[in-house]
């Protein structure tokens, strides 16, 4: 997974997601978008969108 940091953090994100640590989901999530990972990207707009792990930002979301 060194080699793959998308994959990485990603992995690390939905275990956070998953086990209900919405922000430390989001900080995985973010550092895997950083590498253009789309699947992380779209989970950040999710969250967002019902505000998980921080107030709904909707703006953000569509953006």
């Amino acid at each position: 997974m060194d080699a793959h940091p998308d994959l990485k953090y990603r992995s690390e994100g939905w275990l956070a997601f998953h086990g209900g640590r919405f922000e430390e989901a989001i900080a995985h999530f973010t550092r895997a978008a950083s590498f253009g990972d789309k699947p992380s990207q779209a989970m950040l707009a999710e969250m967002a969108w019902k505000g998980q792990g921080k107030a709904v930002d909707r703006a953000l979301a569509y953006a």
